[in-house]
């Protein structure tokens, strides 16, 4: 008996072979997608190296290591969470602390929603404004230009020049030198050299 007779003989006895065959291998794919599908990637196929892709002369990368660092535009493996090298643009806005503190875009300026804290000085154009210690509320280096219809309060204390008072608290110009006016309007008394009168 030829080969191709004796495959003839048996053809179906291979039908039947090929059709539980069949029916075992298709048995097993919904169990193997439903796994795939409920459980993360990291469960089904374990992964505990580091992943770095980088296609570029500069050796710039991007990590994703084993402890959940991603590192954008690195050099080397990151060292935070989330560690960038380079320039990040964020928009609308940035979300900060388990309170969800939030820096956000105006429009024109940057806001923050609930208050800052400086441990520091705050500087502008290299002058310190507010000095780290906080005994020093403002310092400003240039002439303070006050626009027009807005007043300057002062709630309590003295206006001071050079450390000395020149308006006390009580609104009482003192230590003032001279006081060049053209009118001085007077509704009580008016001393000079220690002698006061009421009219003149």
């Amino acid at each position: 008996m030829s080969i191709f007779e004796w495959l003839k003989e048996k053809r179906y006895e291979f039908f039947f072979l090929s059709l539980v065959l069949f029916s075992i291998f298709f048995s097993f794919v919904p169990s193997v997608f439903a796994q795939i599908q409920s459980h993360p990637l990291s469960q089904i196929f374990p992964i505990e190296a580091n992943l770095n892709m980088s296609n570029n002369s500069a050796g710039t990368s991007y990590n994703i290591t084993g402890v959940g660092y991603l590192g954008i535009g690195t050099t080397g493996l990151p060292a935070y969470r989330l560690d960038v090298a380079g320039d990040a643009w964020i928009r609308p806005n940035l979300y900060i602390g388990g309170n969800k503190r939030t820096i956000y875009d105006t429009g024109s300026v940057l806001g923050i929603d609930s208050g800052l804290y400086l441990s520091g000085s705050l500087q502008i154009g290299g002058n310190n404004l507010i000095d780290s210690g906080g005994t020093t509320r403002l310092i400003l280096g240039n002439p303070l230009a006050i626009a027009g219809g807005t007043d300057l309060n002062i709630q309590s204390g003295a206006l001071q020049i050079g450390g000395t008072n020149v308006i006390d608290s009580s609104r009482n110009i003192i230590n003032v030198g001279w006081v060049n006016a053209s009118n001085v309007n007077v509704s009580n008394q008016l001393c000079l050299g220690g002698v006061c009168k009421t009219s003149w």
